[in-house]
């Protein structure tokens, strides 16, 4: 955490409070009882690296910069783009029209507008950092023609069509040691049933790779015209011409109209 976040970024004047004896310059935390404020004494949490972090508000800054910026203040950069866009998307909700949780931040809304933030607090003390607005909807990199995504990479596509490949040379080796003299019609049959499990394959990466995009800016509900709010990731079945496939596509919510879809494919119908 020291060397990979608080370093790069600058913040000299944060470090982790496990123990005794105290930094130097440690404010006092009070808390208002009878009439008074009262000097508390420090905690610590052993929780680490999770809590017990001590800073001040111009290193947390630095830090809040470095999300806005996609995970760079200055020349100094602690996370990639696509990182800092997954780590700010909704990881889970109890409902599609609730608040939920990212990557270390919890969602609110406020006046119909998105924020993410952290709250942390100890005796006498209490913060919070929030995010807000249409920044946070999703990161938006400096060109609005891009687009967020974590996606297989070229090697990694290769490799896995052609394991499905040789899984399917495999299959018809053992068919035709089963089948040792097989008339036109069967090997019609197993050509076409080889070709669409592949083709079926190719079909599933093609359409896995679309749906990791996350759109920049998003789709608009097709009642209210406005731009519909990222969910997230979620599975869904396609219907193809190659047969039925099981993807992950992004899923978009308008809580207005309570319009959901999944991009490229069509609105369905309201919840």
């Amino acid at each position: 955490m020291i060397d990979n976040i608080l370093h790069p970024l600058g913040m000299t004047h944060s470090q982790y409070l496990l123990a005794p004896p105290l930094p130097e310059r440690l404010a006092t935390g009070y808390l208002y009882q009878g009439g008074l404020y009262q000097s508390q004494p420090v905690d610590y949490w052993g929780d680490y690296p999770s809590s017990s972090l001590v800073a001040t508000s111009a290193d947390m800054a630095r830090f809040m910069i470095a999300q806005l910026e996609y995970g760079c203040y200055g020349a100094a950069c602690i996370l990639r783009p696509e990182t800092v866009a997954e780590m700010q998307l909704q990881q889970y909700a109890p409902h599609p029209q609730m608040d939920g949780h990212t990557y270390g931040f919890a969602e609110g809304t406020v006046n119909r507008q998105r924020q993410i933030g952290h709250s942390s607090a100890i005796r006498g003390f209490g913060r919070a950092f929030q995010f807000w607005g249409k920044r946070c909807e999703k990161i938006r990199l400096s060109d609005r023609s891009k687009e967020a995504a974590v996606k297989e990479s070229k090697e990694e596509k290769r490799a896995r069509l052609l394991g499905k490949a040789a899984q399917a040379i495999e299959a018809y080796l053992e068919w035709e040691e089963k089948n040792p003299e097989p008339d036109l019609t069967q090997i019609e049959e197993i050509a076409l049933k080889l070709r669409k499990e592949f083709g079926q394959e190719i079909a599933q990466v093609a359409i896995e790779g679309q749906a990791m995009r996350v759109l920049v800016p998003g789709p608009k509900c097709s009642k209210c015209g406005e731009e519909m709010h990222y969910k997230g990731q979620k599975r869904t079945k396609v219907e193809s011409r190659t047969g039925n496939l099981d993807v992950e596509r992004g899923y978009y919510y308008c809580p207005k109209c309570r319009e959901r879809i999944f991009p490229p494919g069509p609105t369905v119908e309201a919840a």
